[in-house]
């Protein structure tokens, strides 16, 4: 539940183990923070060192040596294989899709039509759907609150709208958080 700090008891001041506390709370929360920070920046460089490894080091040795596969003692076993990614940058995308149908391969070209109709829209939604229907085409109904929008809505539903939310169809998940910002000339707690 959060904490209505309108209602709190303004004439009580916290001692100064309760003042302490809150401080050394704030200071572990910065490190924590700081730890993660680091771990992910961690994490990305063992991603790329691993991908160099495996894409790049470890394929060419054992191109060297004339080799494709190999087990290890133990069993493990090093295969090296062929791969291949591909992607369509957009500012070719017509000319790629130009020559892939001269060429016998528009097979793999999908046509997708999205429309997007404004709340209160159903007479043209229901348009395009009967539209689609008559000449015999697939389509996709798809509708979707974007995450933002549903919280700004719960937000203003729990401040001042007559109906609750109602949770059986709705997770509402509350929830007190604390902030940390340091000053920007240092951005090292002092302990």
């Amino acid at each position: 539940m959060p904490i209505d700090y309108d209602k709190a008891d303004k004439t009580a001041f916290p001692t100064d183990a309760e003042m302490h506390q809150i401080v050394e709370l704030a200071r572990e929360q910065v490190r924590l923070e700081r730890r993660i920070k680091k771990a992910n920046e961690d994490l990305a460089d063992l991603k790329a060192e691993f991908n160099r490894v495996r894409l790049e080091a470890l394929p060419d040795a054992m191109r060297q040596v004339g080799m494709t596969e190999f087990e290890l003692e133990g069993g493990a076993k090093i295969k090296v294989k062929d791969g291949l990614n591909c992607n369509i940058k957009e500012e070719n995308r017509q000319a790629a899709y130009g020559w892939l149908r001269e060429h016998g391969h528009g097979d793999i070209i999908k046509d997708v039509m999205a429309m997007i109709f404004n709340p209160g829209d159903d007479d043209a939604r229901q348009a395009a759907i009967d539209f689609a229907e008559t000449i015999g085409t697939d389509y996709e109904v798809k509708e979707s609150i974007h995450a933002a929008t549903l919280n700004a809505w719960a937000k203003k539903q729990e401040e001042e709208g007559e109906d609750p939310i109602p949770e059986e169809l709705i997770n509402v998940f509350r929830y007190n958080e604390a902030k940390v910002t340091l000053p920007k000339a240092s951005k090292k707690p002092k302990t």
